[in-house]
């Protein structure tokens, strides 16, 4: 099975890594995780990408190909990118120069590949991850960049979306639609300590989680049977 990566933004970082493993473990439950820091290497059969989409706490991440130890070794398993770019990612509490190994390796993989450097929009994206222990090499063919979910109606009293989106993430694919409509009808129940009565929107919406939420636990019911 492939390694992946996914470096974290640095908020809440125990949550973060739980996240990652939970949205690993729902789609593949034999995969196997380790963390460094704000670093967590999967190896699983999901790609990167598909747990990228999902994951709120996590900047960057991508395939991993294994360690080096100095800039002459390193190797790649891909074929020639058109144009490509070198990103050190210092995770260690040691000074390093960053720019230095960056034209370094650019400069061994270029009369390599002979292909084109761009740091802006480059087709293969070169990782080189350092944390006290270890360096280790990674790529993307791919960028991806976290997108923020866009709400019609906000309030004041809310859960803050990332920790809303964590949370869902954490009770695994399998629970994650009870969490939801739970969620629903916490939040319905905060709206009504501060009025008198419900409106009709809000007393639909409370009868159809209800609902789908007994549903939810009859189907669970008789799976277990």
């Amino acid at each position: 099975m492939p390694y992946s990566f996914f470096v974290l933004s640095g908020e809440h970082e125990e949550l973060a890594r739980d996240e990652v493993v939970a949205i690993s473990k729902s789609y593949d439950p034999r995969a196997s995780l380790n963390s460094e820091s704000r670093l967590v290497i999967a190896r699983s059969a999901v790609p990167w990408n598909k747990i990228f989409r999902r994951a709120t706490f996590v900047r960057i991440s991508g395939n991993i190909v294994g360690t080096f130890s100095k800039p002459s070794e390193i190797y790649l398993p891909v074929s020639k990118p058109i144009s490509f770019a070198c990103r050190t990612i210092n995770l260690s509490s040691r000074k390093l120069d960053s720019s230095s190994l960056e034209r370094q390796v650019g400069t061994i993989l270029n009369q390599k590949w002979n292909s084109k450097v761009s740091l802006s929009s480059p087709h293969l994206t070169v990782y080189l991850i350092i944390t006290n222990t270890k360096q280790y090499l990674g790529y993307s063919e791919t960028q991806l960049v976290p997108k923020r979910p866009k709400k019609a109606i906000k309030r004041p009293h809310e859960l803050d979306w990332k920790l809303s989106r964590c949370m869902v993430n954490l009770s695994r694919l399998r629970k994650a639609r009870y969490y939801a409509i739970l969620s629903v009808v916490l939040a319905l129940y905060y709206l009504k300590q501060n009025r008198w009565e419900y409106t009709p929107l809000e007393l639909t919406l409370m009868e159809k989680c209800v609902i789908s939420q007994k549903e939810t636990l009859q189907n669970t019911d008789t799976s277990q049977r």
